[in-house]
């Protein structure tokens, strides 16, 4: 549901908003009449409208009925917008109009005309629709429904004071005769109604109202009169205009009479008159005349009020109907050609009811004039149900879809059961907006094509069928192939119920004999392999066959066959025959036999000429395949010959390649792979293992190959591996054994577990056996003979079991016993190389050593690298901001930006103070390279710990204060002072406490303690008034956050390096905090240590000595005396112009405001793109140009404004977070005059500009 609610000014009186109801408009059709219904509200400014947009035209109508809308625009789109009017129409009281206002198209000036005979005020073209229509025409229906409501509903006294303003508009005149006409009636509505007293404000009220409607009834497009007693009393503009009247007193006061000829009136009297009466209102049609004695069609809307008032609104309808004539007569003119036309042609609706037709449909389906189809549907002709159903689901197919269905070629039957064939074409017919308004259709009678076609597929099947059954006797030798296709062929081409070839058995003089092939339908039963018996066919038949005779047989009952023969036939529901022999020479083998079962059948000469033919071609077959398989035979005893000698020189060979193969290499693994491919690839196996048994009894699976998909096995083991003495005699023999169901073999009991896991079916298992050291004695050595089992080499089938044949089982023992001497050969190799090994361990401890030196060097080249990408990161990220807060602070107490208290001042100083700490803390990571090198000197006096402790925790304060975070301290009185670099100690703590409140969850806790330990910080007995019982001071700070893992404690004091990236994403950090923490406790002569448990929290602490001699002089500081400066120009005319490019928000604000306060005129640009444009456009006296920006940064700017003469010699100064090496050459080679790096103090700034612009 869509609402769009327009409002306007509103000045009293206040009125409920006028509701517009939009009926059948599109989205794209709401948006532009609601942009044209914008022009009413701009004219209205008493009324609020709402525009109204239900989702379906069935809510609209509800929505008609329950929201009571003011004026409806319904768009008819096709006759169902008729039914929606009906609807509108229901329920409304009959003395009021319907205001209805329907949208058409260009073509739909009929439905138009139904509609205002239904009762629409007015239409509209939509394609000429344009705002000015659209205001006009609303304006109108809401004027006219109002008139006749108040007529309704209201007395007005008589002689109202009228309105000064009103008495002096142009329509003057017929305002005030309307008006004293409402005045003067003293009975407008029927009824107990009282007189309502107007004071002079409603009066004024209500001129203003009927000054509107006069307004909008003169605007509108149609005529609009009122008449009394057949008299005019008002007339619009419009409707002197269509009658051909120049002024209204031409009419005023006269009947209508006038306006109609003789029979018109006469017309009235009859038809108009009479309804009117009874109605209370009329629409409809009428023949005017003008002045001039001409004539025009005019449409007409004739409403009776209850005082007698007659309500006329007109229009002039002449050119539609003139456009209805030619229509007509174009209608009569297609009518006749396309009766004309050999070819079926036809219309229908979205109904499928036939809308239009030529006389050459009607005679096609056997009716006599094309009248007797218009109107109805396809249920009503004489199509059997099949057909209707055919044609009805095509037409409706061609309305969903949208789509033609073209050159559909079907056969259809009629109710006489005469079957007729017709090439149809359907299009879906659409109205201008592609709306589908019906189907378009013709159709062709191709009955006799289709017979002729059928004809021509008849033969062309017949000739197929004989070349194919030549081309597969051809190509194949294979006979019941060539059966089976021949009989399915035939029985389709000549479309009987079976067709077999039938073969005699020899020695039975034709008696007996079964159907080798066969193809049959069902329900028929099949008579394939079936013995048959015919004691009579040899003495009847068979020589008639073997001569070449074939019988064919119509009917089996009517043709003289012998009751044996026409018994076996019955037999098999043979009702039909058509038997061809077949003849090897002058031998009768067999018969091709064709039957029809369901009825009698007169075969045709062709059909009986395919047949022959066919049997030729089956012979030809038969006899190729009789020659072919006795050469087989032949080829079949010289072939298994030929297989012995290949597989026996196979063998040979295979065991030759791989003996070469594992002789190749000294490596027992190397060997035992080599062995497993080559057996895999030449057994055609699923697996092939090496089964190795140890001295101590274990086994395991040493190598493996195996096929994709089926599990591994290697590597498995067993610790006891024990076997029964009948297989072990069985080995230590070199024997191999067939498995040919590892799940019944009964020497393996103990592994069927194995096998199922194996997914192993059957195997080979050969033995590797190798000769035994006097000394050995185990369970694996043969007890009589000096033989050892190895292990043993294994062949596996996995998808199925696999009959092995006795020669695989030799092929694989002989491979065996090549590998137990390999593996024997390699046992020896392996020995020497143990002794070479031991000589070369401290040759190989010397590499390892270098290789170990050689990472560590690159691991510092890595470090080294990370620390400097780090550098120049950081020292952008934190001077921008820095720069911001100095500058605004030094802003604020030079009183850039106003006065401040004492107070204030107080506080900005902690802001700068604390402001220095992080810029000196900016200035330590940058100098990180001076603390690894040791050389940092640190500034040593003696600070108070609580002061210490103080100042650290007000910097994370606020911090923790915003996370709910509960700051706690537990700090034993009177501690001595300390001897320490407060600067660099107050930097560790802070670098811990922030760390806290960073890992620290919301509403957590964080304690920083202070005590006595020792150097370890390590407290054995604490005693916090003997100090001297200790050797340092411990600070420790404990949080309850997010704690960190075993793992990661290793890495965290490594600089540069943050142990988890995912909490680099969640907590921001540099990776900096905790190395420096380590190396300036370091240079006290402290130690850090850290305990942590994952989710729980963590605690930091280090140690400071309580004794430490001073090693080197503090730190002196620098100072700088920067004097007043005031602006070079007295006048803000002549103020130097300032370019400022810069992308912090911050320090724009900063900089801008302080260099305002001294007299200078300011650009700001935010990118380095805008700065070259208003460096080009305005020349400023100076340029402050930021580095580090978005697109075009600082050094491509400054390039680009130097390629301009004209401001080659303008100054520039870069402002940079950048501190690194190289920066400030970067950015005098780009043509900056001179370089300030962030944070920077303003008044070094000012400083700087005025430098550069005096030497300007």
């Amino acid at each position: 549901m869509s609402q769009l609610r327009l409002n306007t000014a509103v000045t009293p009186p206040m009125q409920s908003p006028t509701k517009v109801l939009l009926i059948g408009a599109s989205k794209s059709e709401v948006k532009v009449y609601t942009s044209y219904l914008q022009a009413i509200l701009q004219s209205d400014f008493h009324r609020q409208y709402e525009i109204l947009v239900p989702p379906s035209r069935e809510q609209g109508v509800e929505w008609w009925r329950s929201r009571r809308p003011d004026v409806v625009l319904l768009d008819l789109i096709d006759r169902t917008g008729i039914h929606v009017l009906e609807s509108l129409h229901e329920g409304i009281k009959r003395q009021l109009p319907l205001p209805v206002i329907v949208l058409i198209q260009a073509h739909q000036e009929s439905l138009a005309e139904q509609a205002l005979k239904l009762g629409a005020m007015d239409y509209l073209v939509k394609e000429h629709l344009t705002g000015l229509a659209l205001r006009k025409t609303v304006a109108a229906v809401l004027l006219h429904r109002s008139l006749v409501k108040q007529a309704i509903e209201q007395k007005i006294e008589p002689e109202p004071k009228p309105d000064p303003e009103l008495s002096q508009s142009p329509m003057a005149q017929h305002a005030q005769s309307l008006i004293a006409f409402c005045s003067a009636s003293s009975e407008l509505c029927a009824g107990s109604h009282s007189h309502l007293s107007l004071d002079l404000r409603d009066q004024q009220q209500l001129n203003a109202i009927l000054k509107q409607q006069l307004a909008a009834i003169e605007c509108a497009k149609d005529g609009i009169a009122i008449l009394k007693e057949d008299t005019y009393v008002y007339l619009n503009q419009s409707h002197l205009e269509m009658f051909g009247y120049d002024s209204p007193e031409q009419l005023l006061g006269k009947s209508w009479r006038s306006l109609y000829g003789e029979a018109e009136l006469d017309r009235f009297k009859r038809e108009i008159f009479p309804i009117l009466i009874r109605d209370r209102a009329w629409q409809g049609e009428a023949i005017a005349q003008r002045p001039d004695g001409s004539s025009f069609d005019e449409g007409l809307s004739l409403t009776v009020t209850d005082d007698g008032l007659l309500i006329c609104v007109c229009r002039d309808i002449s050119a539609q109907k003139q456009a209805e004539r030619e229509c007509h007569a174009s209608q009569q003119l297609l009518q006749g050609i396309l009766d004309t036309v050999p070819i079926a042609v036809f219309w229908k609706d979205q109904c499928l009811k036939y809308q239009g037709i030529n006389n050459y449909s009607a005679t096609t389906i056997g009716l006599s004039s094309a009248e007797e189809l218009v109107g109805v549907g396809d249920d009503q002709l004489p199509w059997d149900p099949e057909t209707l159903a055919q044609i009805q689901e095509e037409d409706r197919q061609v309305l969903r879809s949208g789509e033609a269905a073209l050159r559909c070629e079907r056969e259809y039957g009629l109710a006489d059961g005469s079957r007729i064939w017709l090439e149809t074409n359907k299009i879906p017919l659409k109205d201008a907006r592609g709306q589908i308004l019906g189907i378009l259709g013709t159709a062709q009678e191709i009955t006799r094509r289709k017979q002729a076609e059928a004809a021509l597929k008849t033969q062309a099947e017949s000739e197929h069928l004989a070349l194919m059954i030549a081309e597969r006797i051809r190509q194949s030798l294979d006979l019941q192939t060539i059966f089976d296709v021949a009989c399915n062929e035939i029985r389709a081409v000549l479309r009987a119920d079976r067709v077999g070839i039938f073969q005699f058995y020899p020695q039975t003089d034709y008696d007996d004999g079964c159907f080798v092939a066969e193809s049959v339908i069902a329900p028929y039963s099949s008579a394939l392999s079936l013995r048959i018996h015919d004691h009579c066919f040899g003495d009847n038949y068979s020589q008639l066959y073997a001569n070449g005779r074939y019988f064919v047989v119509d009917d089996i009952y009517n043709n003289g066959l012998t009751q044996c023969h026409s018994d076996i036939l019955a037999q098999f529901e043979v009702r039909a025959n058509l038997v061809m022999p077949l003849l090897c020479g002058s031998e009768l083998w067999g018969l091709l036999c064709i039957h029809q079962c369901d009825r009698p059948r007169h075969w045709l000469p062709d059909e009986v000429e395919l047949a022959h033919r066919l049997s030729n071609q089956l012979a030809i077959a038969i006899q190729q395949s009789s020659l072919y398989y006795q050469v087989q035979q032949e080829l079949e005893v010289r072939q298994q010959a030929e297989l012995r000698i290949s597989r026996q020189l196979q063998e040979q060979t295979v065991l030759a390649k791989i003996t070469e193969r594992i002789r190749q290499s000294l490596n027992l693994s190397h060997i035992l792979h080599t062995v497993t491919q080559q057996v895999q690839a030449v057994m055609q196996c699923d697996r092939v293992i090496v089964f190795q048994l140890f001295d101590d009894g274990r086994s395991a699976i040493v190598e493996e190959t195996v096929l994709e998909g089926l599990v591994h096995l290697k590597d498995r083991h067993w610790e006891d591996e024990v076997w029964s003495s009948e297989i072990l005699e069985w080995y230590w023999q070199g024997k191999a054994r067939i498995v040919a169901d590892v799940m019944d073999d009964r020497w393996t009991d103990c592994l069927r577990e194995y096998s199922q896991e194996g997914q192993i079916q059957s195997k080979i298992v050969a033995p590797i056996l190798q000769e035994a050291f006097a000394h050995e004695d185990h369970r694996w050595v043969a007890p009589a003979a000096p033989n050892k089992l190895w292990g043993v080499l294994v062949v596996h089938a996995c998808h199925q079991k696999r009959v092995w044949q006795e020669s695989e089982a030799q092929l694989l023992q002989q491979i065996a016993n090549q590998l137990a001497i390999a593996i024997q050969q390699a046992t020896l190799v392996d020995r020497l190389k143990q002794e070479l090994t031991q000589r070369q361990a401290a040759q190989a401890q010397l590499t390892e050593r270098n290789q170990q030196l050689a990472l560590n060097n690159e691991e510092l080249a890595r470090a080294t690298r990370l620390k400097d990408e780090f550098l120049a990161n950081m020292s952008h990220e934190l001077r921008t901001p820095l720069n911001a807060i100095l500058g605004i602070v030094e802003g604020l107490q030079e009183n850039v930006f106003g006065s401040v208290s004492e107070q204030q001042m107080k506080v900005l100083q902690i802001i700068e103070r604390s402001g220095n700490h992080l810029l000196s803390l900016i200035n330590d990571i940058l100098d990180l390279a001076k603390i690894e090198a040791g050389r940092v000197e640190l500034a040593y006096n003696d600070v108070e710990v609580r002061p210490l402790c103080d100042s650290s925790l007000a910097f994370v304060k606020q911090q923790a204060l915003e996370k709910r975070i509960r700051l706690s301290t537990k700090l034993p009185r009177d501690f001595p002072p300390i001897r320490i670099d407060e600067r660099r100690v107050r930097q560790v703590l802070i670098n811990l406490l922030n760390n806290a409140v960073k890992f620290t969850s919301e509403g957590g806790s964080i304690l920083l303690e202070v005590g006595y330990a020792n150097l370890d910080g390590s407290i054995d007995q604490p005693a916090p008034n003997s100090p001297n019982l200790y050797e340092a001071l411990r600070f420790s700070v404990t949080d309850t956050g997010i704690g960190i893992s075993e793992d990661n404690l290793k890495r965290l004091f490594q600089p540069f390096i943050q142990v988890d990236s995912a909490l680099n994403r969640q907590y921001e950090g540099t990776g900096l905090g905790l190395a420096l923490v380590k190396r300036i406790v370091n240079l006290h002569g402290g130690m850090v240590n850290v305990t942590s448990t994952l989710g729980q929290g963590s605690c930091f602490s280090f140690t400071l000595p309580l004794t430490q001699a001073v090693s080197a002089a503090a730190v002196s500081g620098q100072g700088a005396e920067v004097t007043e400066t005031t602006s070079l120009l007295d006048g803000p005319e002549s103020a130097p112009l300032i370019l400022l490019v810069e992308d912090n928000e911050a320090n724009i604000v900063t900089i801008s405001s302080y260099l305002d306060t001294k007299g200078y005129r300011l650009l700001v640009a935010r990118d380095g793109a805008a700065a070259v444009t208003l460096a080009t456009l305005e020349r400023p006296d100076l340029i402050l140009m930021d580095i580090q920006m978005p697109g075009v940064d600082g050094i491509e700017a400054m390039r680009q404004i130097r390629n301009d003469e004209e401001l080659a010699d303008v100054p520039i100064i870069a402002l940079t977070a950048l501190t690194m090496p190289g920066d400030r050459e970067r950015c005098l080679q780009a043509g900056a005059n001179d370089y300030l790096s962030k944070p920077m103090r303003l008044k070094q700034l000012m400083e700087l500009i005025q430098k550069w612009l005096i030497n300007r």
